[in-house]
């Protein structure tokens, strides 16, 4: 709920697989993040580093999040 309130839309039928667009916001330098966030574990993508560096100091004022490199994602290993 906390992720659709921040602007984020879920993309096809999945429930875990979201996509904030803010390119149309006023005052914003526009960008896209897409988000796959399943249980415990997380999955990014986008195209503007500030627009993820904002979202997550929201983010992480709201639940308990650590941030790691990629190297599992589901218990698969990611090369």
């Amino acid at each position: 709920m906390w992720l659709h309130n921040y602007g984020f839309r879920t993309i096809g039928n999945s429930s875990t697989f979201m996509m904030l667009d803010s390119r149309n916001l006023p005052g914003d330098a526009g960008g896209k993040i897409r988000f796959n966030l399943y249980s415990d574990d997380g999955l990014e993508s986008t195209n503007n580093s500030a627009l993820w560096d904002s979202f997550m100091v929201d983010f992480k004022e709201e639940f308990n999040v650590l941030e790691k490199d990629l190297l599992y994602f589901l218990g698969c290993a990611i090369e």
